[in-house]
Order: C-alpha cells, then sequence, then structure tokens
C-alpha cells in the first residue's frame, strides 16, 4: 500500500513538495497516507473491521510511518 507510485500520485495532487517545508511534507504525508487507506479498505474493508480496535491503530500506526519513512527516502 506503501508504494512509490502512489507517493507520486500524492504529490501530483499537491504539487512539488521542498524539503524544507515540514508543513507542506505533512501535508504530503497525511494524502499519501489516506491514499492508502482507502484503497486497503476498500480490498480489506472487513477484516480490519473485525480487529480489535487497538490492533486497527497499530495497522494506522504503521501506514504513518512507512508513509514517513517514504516521504523522507524522497525529500
Amino acid at each position: 500500500m506503501v508504494t512509490e507510485n502512489r507517493l507520486h500520485n500524492a504529490i501530483s495532487k499537491i504539487g512539488r513538495v521542498s524539503a524544507t517545508d515540514a508543513k507542506l511534507k505533512s501535508q504530503l504525508v497525511q494524502l499519501f497516507v489516506t491514499d492508502a487507506l482507502e484503497t486497503f479498505q476498500e480490498q480489506h474493508g472487513k477484516f480490519c473491521q473485525s480487529l480489535p480496535l487497538s490492533s486497527q491503530q497499530i495497522l494506522l500506526n504503521n501506514l504513518q510511518i512507512e508513509a514517513e519513512k517514504l516521504v523522507g527516502k524522497y525529500y
């Protein structure tokens, strides 16, 4: 779900981001996470809903971490 192609799609929606623009980088990460999460829920929604809330939060946190790592590598 957290791929360079998905990151490029997010960049195309908001434009190029300067490595020094923390606010815009944060917006990029959130757009990236939202897009990945939507796809994940489309493909695995019933499974995700069956998990305890604590496990759902862990998945979301890991998605956020991986998105931040990829954005960090890109910028």
